[in-house]
């Protein structure tokens, strides 16, 4: 929706996503961002990138105000740290109809020392 894009595109956004500890937020079918790194991925990643690759790959890169979408894979690292792997699954459609279900379905896996742990 415009309004939306209007807040995220407009001058106070970043700061209160900053001030709320908030990475990203839904923005029609999409995930917006203030400050986090992102690196994109193959899918075959998800299962076989290991946790010293993802620090690696996303050790080269600068965090970024972005819109991502699309079903595809991105390591992350937070403005606080935190470093995973996520995926933009398919859209949902409204049932019985040919209309998008809003939000952004995702799944994400967290590094935790060495290891990565799976969201539910």
């Amino acid at each position: 929706d415009e309004a939306r894009y209007a807040w995220f595109n407009g001058t106070n956004s970043a700061s209160w996503m900053r001030q709320h500890g908030i990475d990203a937020v839904n923005g029609n079918h999409a995930l917006m961002s203030a400050d986090l790194t992102l690196v994109q991925l193959k899918t075959k990643d998800w299962d076989t990138l290991r946790p010293e690759q993802l620090r690696a790959r996303i050790a080269t890169q600068s965090p970024a105000s972005a819109s991502f979408s699309s079903e595809t894979t991105y390591g992350f690292r937070t403005r606080e740290g935190a470093v995973g792997i996520l995926q933009i699954l398919e859209n949902q459609f409204v049932p019985g109809t040919a209309e998008l279900s809003p939000g952004v379905k995702i799944r994400y896996k967290l590094l935790h020392g060495g290891e990565a742990s799976r969201s539910p």
